[in-house]
């Protein structure tokens, strides 16, 4: 019965993404408050089905001795255990995790790299990736106003290219749209893809934000004025401080250009959420008024990423411990994850609370009849400490490992990572420390903190394969630096109740 039902819901979407006006028509009049109770309708429906279909699912609930007949109602669905990928994905083998124990007969199999230095596998279905090829025409079709509408618009897509999931995917996906050229990370050959295009046509710069910036430095090297062609710049992989886009939309100025990002995992997928208008307006409100964040979100952090998703796809919750909880409710997964916990930090907001962040006159503007009657998703980070720059996950255990095999471990109290700017506003990756009470920041030389940093670089060379492959490209963002604070600094003050040294903390505060 629940599959069924589960079917006929789908049916019912799939119909809805055949044809891109209809779906723009419909997911801008729909009222907001039936696409959430359909999608936690799914949530409900869909987990009694992994429950039936996939063998380490349901060993899973059999473990942590939970049974689907005390899953009731709605309100019952935080009684299900949380899966992550310690607790799930490494616990069981991959072929117990997808459905009916069988890998598909057709679809794809992607990568990511871990702390442990071993590659994880993450397969989909072709149909899955059938959905989600729509899913992004869509986004890309609405966040520039229809491809169809524009002459010669080329998509240069600088993800890395191999067995990751956004390079290959993306560019995949993208050709049913527009023109596209995959590049990888090689701002030589964009630059030169541009030069023999010339100024007819409209490009679509996507890559990671660093890697984004190095194209425009380099352009501008090579005697590109930007204000002369019509360009447009999409990031993934990390985010960024809204002075970095707005810095962004300055260097690419006259070509009338924007700034978007889009929010994913390897986990999940690519494309979970992007960001259009509506929610980059409701995301500078939050980062300007301190005020806001703390009544609005109950946090004074600023978000990295705000943006929209589609609830009839993935179930999101937000934990006690404030972590977000993925379900995708898709019948064609390959792989289902109930309740799955990224180790990303954030918020959940309805239609109606976002909108209500905005004036009247800024309503007019970003809402109308135009604007997606979609929830939104904030992200502030990984709740773990991790950080992602140029394409790479940096974990903490891993620069902790680098930073105690130094001559500065006996005196290290705390330390967090970090992406900082410099200058010119590129980003760097940075390793706060915090210093042991008895000792002083002054007593250091640049050559022991050049040897430390040596030594985390060196581990990480050795543990990911994501961070040697982004070294290689962009050492100058990738090379760890140093900062030096004493003991009891505010950026570490939520650690003074803390009986036990604490080796990786998060920011006591938003450092932008």
């Amino acid at each position: 019965m629940y599959t069924l039902l589960l079917t006929l819901l789908e049916t019912f979407e799939t119909l809805l993404m055949i044809n891109t006006k209809v779906l723009r028509f419909v997911i801008t009049h729909t009222p907001a408050p039936l696409f959430t109770f359909l999608g936690r309708t799914k949530a409900f429906i869909y987990v009694r089905a992994v429950a039936e279909t996939v063998p380490a699912y349901a060993q899973f609930l059999k473990k942590h001795q939970v049974s689907l007949t005390s899953i009731k109602s709605l309100r019952d669905f935080n009684l299900l255990p949380q899966t992550s990928k310690e607790n799930y994905i490494l616990a069981y083998p991959l072929q117990e995790r997808v459905v009916n124990g069988k890998l598909p007969r057709a679809g794809n199999i992607d990568e990511s790299a871990g702390s442990t230095g071993k590659a994880t596998m993450w397969v989909r279905s072709f149909k899955e990736e059938k959905k989600l090829n729509r899913l992004i025409t869509f986004a890309l079709d609405y966040t520039f106003n229809s491809f169809k509408k524009k002459k010669n618009v080329v998509i240069l897509n600088c993800w890395s290219n191999g067995p990751w999931a956004t390079g290959i995917k993306f560019a995949f996906i993208a050709q049913h749209s527009t023109l596209v050229k995959a590049i990888g990370t090689n701002k030589e050959n964009v630059i030169d893809t541009i030069e023999t295009l010339g100024k007819d046509c409209e490009y679509v710069i996507c890559g990671y934000p660093p890697f984004t910036k190095e194209v425009i430095d380099y352009g501008e090297e090579r005697g590109i004025n930007w204000g002369e062609y019509r360009l447009d710049i999409v990031t993934g992989g990390e985010g960024f401080s809204e002075g970095w886009r707005d810095f962004m939309r300055e260097r690419i100025k006259g070509s009338q250009g924007e700034v978007y990002s889009a929010y994913g995992a390897s986990d999940i997928d690519i494309g979970v959420a992007f960001e259009t208008d509506f929610t980059i307006a409701v995301r500078k409100k939050l980062t300007n008024d301190s005020e806001l964040r703390n009544q609005v979100l109950g946090d004074d952090r600023t978000p990295l990423f705000v943006g929209q998703y589609n609830p009839l796809i993935y179930y999101i919750e937000q934990s006690a411990s404030g972590e977000l909880l993925f379900t995708l409710i898709s019948k064609h997964t390959a792989s289902p994850k109930i309740r799955y916990n990224l180790k990303d930090s954030g918020h959940i907001l309805s239609f109606a609370q976002a909108k209500a962040l905005l004036t009247e006159k800024e309503q007019a503007r970003y809402i109308g009849n135009k604007a997606m009657r979609l929830p939104f998703i904030i992200i502030y980070g990984r709740s773990d400490g991790t950080i992602s720059l140029d394409g790479a996950n940096i974990f903490p255990s891993d620069v902790q490992h680098g930073l105690f095999s130094s001559s500065l471990a006996k005196y290290i109290h705390s330390f967090f990572l970090d992406t900082m700017y410099a200058e010119d506003k590129s980003m760097f990756f940075a390793v706060h420390l915090e210093l042991t009470e008895k000792s002083e920041v002054s007593i250091f030389n640049k050559q022991q903190l050049a040897t430390a940093e040596e030594g985390i670089a060196t581990y990480l060379l050795t543990v990911n394969r994501d961070y040697r492959e982004s070294y290689e490209n962009n050492k100058a963002a990738l090379a760890p630096r140093i900062q030096l604070h004493p003991y009891g600094d505010a950026l570490f003050s939520q650690n003074k109740t803390k009986l036990k040294h604490v080796y990786y903390t998060k920011p006591a505060k938003s450092i932008q």
